[in-house]
C-alpha cells in the first residue's frame, strides 16, 4: 500500500517538483517479528541476540525445547485482514549440522471456521522441508547462513478472526514422523513475518505495525493510528490504498510535513463508505491548532470547521450534496494565510468558493492527520493518494494534477470521474 505525498515550493521563479514519496506499508502482521523472548511468542527457554541475523545484526535468538514431557511451542496470533484470501508465515532459521532433531512450523486460520492446520518439518542441515499435515503449501529458500521457511494457508471463511503461527524447536527425530516427546533441542531463529498473500514478501521488521515510511530519504516517517499494538481495527492495507474503519484509524503525518507553512495545497483521493456515522460527520484531514479541518458534515456536505473563530463554511457538491454512491473522488484543500481557504470536489471549481478568514497565520500544529482531527470524528472509507504542496496551486495546475493522478490510478483499478 502506498500513499503519495508531494511537497512543492517556490524559490524565485523556480518551482520544485516531487520532493518526497511516502510508502505506508503493513506487510508484517505479527506484533513481534524478532522478539522471541516476548510473551507474545508463547513459552519456552530463549537466549536473545546470540547470533548474527540474516541482515547482519546481532539479533537472532536461540529458542529451546528443554522439556522431555512434551514439545514446547512458540506461537503468536494476528488479526485477520478481511480482504485477504490467503496468508504466508515465514521465518529465518539458522543452518545447523545436527540432523538428530527437526523443528516444526505451523500456520492456521481460526474463527468462524477453522482452516486446516498446515504443518511441516525442516532439516536444518540440508534445507529439506516436508509437509506433515494440512492443505496449505510450503517452501524453503537458501538465504546464505539461514533457511527461510514459508507456509501458506487459505482463509476461505469470512467469519475467521485470527491467523496462528507457531514454531516448535524440537518436534521429531525423524523427518515427517509424529512428535517424539522424549526429544529436546534448540534452533536459532530471526525475522518471523506474517503477510497477506500466497508468497513470502521481503522481510520487514514490524514490532509495532505503525510506521509510515518516507522512502525519499528525508526521514519524514509518519504514524499509523491508533496505538503501538497491532489490533483488529487498525487500518487495513489493500493493494494501492488504505481502508479506514471510522472508529479510531488514521495516518498521522509528521510535523515536518506542514511546519510553518503560510500556504498549502492538499489533495486526497478517497472513497467514502456509504452510510451514516456517529455524530453525522467524518474528518478526511485534520489540523488541531485552531486551524482548518476538512470534514464531512451530515455525510453529504464537505465543510470547514474553524474552531478558533467558532465559524464554519460549507461547500456543496454537485446537485447540493456529495452523493453517497461509494465512488472515488478527489478532495482539494487550498489555504493561504490571512487570505483564503477553499475546497474543491474533483474539478468542479464552481462549488469551491466558500471563503473564511483563517484562524491562524501558519500551519504550525504538531498534529495533522489523514482520517481524523485531534483524536475524533474518524473517516470511514478508503484513501488511495495524498498530494501535498507547500504553496497555493493555480486552477490550471490543479487540472494537470487531476489528469495525471487519474491516469496513474487507473492501472490500480481506481477510477476518478
Amino acid at each position: 500500500m502506498s500513499l503519495l505525498l508531494m511537497h512543492g515550493r517556490e524559490s524565485g521563479l523556480v518551482r520544485a517538483g516531487l520532493e518526497a514519496y511516502y510508502d505506508f506499508r503493513k506487510t508484517n502482521l505479527l506484533r513481534y517479528s524478532e522478539q522471541f523472548d516476548n510473551a507474545a511468542w508463547g513459552t519456552g527457554p530463549v537466549t536473545p541476540n546470540v547470533s548474527t541475523s540474516s541482515n547482519g545484526e546481532m539479533t537472532a535468538d536461540l529458542v529451546s525445547d528443554a522439556s522431555a514431557a512434551a514439545a514446547q511451542e512458540f506461537f503468536q496470533s494476528a488479526p485477520i485482514v478481511s480482504s485477504a484470501d490467503s496468508y504466508t508465515f515465514s521465518v529465518f532459521v539458522k543452518k545447523h549440522t545436527d540432523e538428530a532433531r527437526f523443528p516444526e512450523f505451523r500456520i492456521q486460520a481460526t474463527g468462524g471456521t477453522v482452516q486446516p492446520l498446515t504443518t511441516g518439518h525442516l532439516n536444518t542441515k540440508t534445507g529439506t522441508f516436508q509437509k506433515t499435515s494440512g492443505s496449505g503449501t510450503m517452501a524453503v529458500t537458501d538465504e546464505g547462513g539461514y533457511w527461510r521457511v514459508a507456509l501458506v494457508e487459505t482463509d476461505s471463511n469470512s467469519g475467521n478472526t485470527q491467523v496462528r503461527c507457531a514454531i516448535l524447536p524440537a518436534f521429531t527425530d525423524v523427518l515427517g514422523n509424529p512428535v517424539n516427546v522424549a526429544l529436546t533441542g534448540s534452533i536459532t531463529v530471526w525475522g518471523a513475518q506474517l503477510n497477506a498473500g500466497p508468497s513470502a514478501l521481503a522481510y520487514e521488521k514490524t514490532d509495532t505495525n505503525q510506521t509510515a515510511v518516507d522512502s525519499s530519504g528525508k526521514a519524514n516517517h509518519g504514524t499509523l493510528g491508533p496505538t503501538s499494538a497491532a489490533e483488529s481495527n487498525d487500518p487495513i492495507w489493500r493493494t494501492g490504498r488504505v481502508r479506514l474503519d471510522g472508529v479510531n484509524d488514521y495516518v498521522l503525518t509528521p510535523s515536518a510535513v506542514t511546519a510553518n507553512a503560510d500556504e498549502l495545497t492538499l489533495q486526497i483521493v478517497f472513497q467514502k463508505t456509504p452510510g451514516s456515522v456517529s455524530g453525522g460527520h467524518r474528518t478526511l484531514f485534520g489540523h488541531n491548532a485552531g486551524g482548518s479541518y476538512i470534514r464531512f458534515f451530515t455525510d453529504t456536505t464537505i465543510g470547514f470547521w474553524l474552531s478558533a473563530t467558532v465559524t464554519s463554511a460549507f461547500v456543496q457538491g454537485p446537485g447540493g450534496g456529495i452523493p453517497d454512491d461509494g465512488l472515488w473522488k478527489m478532495m482539494t484543500f487550498r489555504w493561504r494565510a490571512g487570505v483564503v481557504q477553499e475546497q474543491i470536489l474533483n474539478l468542479d471549481t464552481s462549488v469551491k468558493k466558500e471563503t473564511a478568514a483563517p484562524s491562524d497565520g501558519l500551519m504550525d500544529s504538531t498534529y495533522r492527520a489523514i482520517g481524523t482531527y485531534a483524536g475524533g470524528n474518524y473517516f470511514a472509507g478508503e484513501v488511495a493518494t495524498a498530494l501535498y504542496y507547500r504553496r497555493f496551486l493555480s486552477d490550471a495546475e490543479l487540472g494537470r494534477n487531476y489528469a495525471a493522478v487519474k491516469a496513474g490510478l487507473a492501472p490500480r483499478g481506481i477510477s476518478l470521474p
